[in-house]
């Protein structure tokens, strides 16, 4: 079942039924269960900030599916970057892949199309990659057009043609934080509902640049 996309009784059923201590992991709910999540909301904003910063307001943005929360938080924290620098809200300027590179391949000639975008924030990396691999087959030097910046600060982020400015969300605090609570509820110790919210860092690469 995907948790996201299901009734909500359905889920709340689930959990209850279950047996077991149950930690969600980059997720959250309003339903009574410990969870260890990321602040997307002010990891999309931190991004967008930082694209206006050096200059640009007319900032593209790659989401991903609706019924992720994540993507929907992160979608929702690009907007509010927006609406605090006083930039309008442009729908036309939002393209919805499925947090694969394959989508941002697919996506990639439909930004292009729009000569008055100067960045590009994605919900995730991979999808930058996407588009990056379909820009050098064109051989466009995608590079130079946008200024661009991820999410997740995966691997390949620093190795590529020109290292990749990103979000970095610290998978590793977060998977620390929930095997702690998850110990805790195996041994039987009294413990209450607790919810972590990690705190996003922005890594400053090359991809971002001033505009001209």
């Amino acid at each position: 079942m995907n948790f996201f996309s299901a009734d909500q009784d359905e889920v709340e059923h689930l959990f209850k039924s279950a047996g077991k201590p149950i930690i969600l992991l980059n997720a959250s709910t309003d339903m009574d269960i410990s969870y260890v999540n990321f602040d997307n909301v002010e990891g999309a904003m931190m991004a967008t900030q930082e694209l206006v910063d050096h200059g640009h307001r007319k900032i593209a943005f790659i989401k991903g599916k609706d019924h992720l929360v994540n993507a929907h938080e992160r979608y929702q924290g690009y907007q509010a970057g927006l609406r605090q620098n006083h930039i309008p809200f442009d729908q036309s300027l939002v393209f919805e892949g499925d947090y694969s590179g394959e989508s941002g391949y697919q996506l990639a000639p439909q930004i292009l199309k729009h000569p008055e975008i100067t960045a590009i924030l994605s919900s995730n990396d991979l999808m930058l990659f996407g588009l990056i691999k379909w820009s050098k087959e064109q051989g466009v030097d995608i590079f130079n057009r946008f200024s661009m910046v991820g999410f997740d600060n995966t691997p390949y982020t620093e190795i590529i043609e020109v290292p990749l400015t990103t979000i970095d969300q610290d998978a590793d605090k977060m998977s620390a934080d929930a095997i702690k609570m998850l110990l805790r509820k195996i041994k039987g110790k009294r413990d209450v509902t607790r919810q972590i919210v990690i705190k996003p860092k922005l890594i400053r690469r090359k991809s971002v640049k001033f505009i001209k």
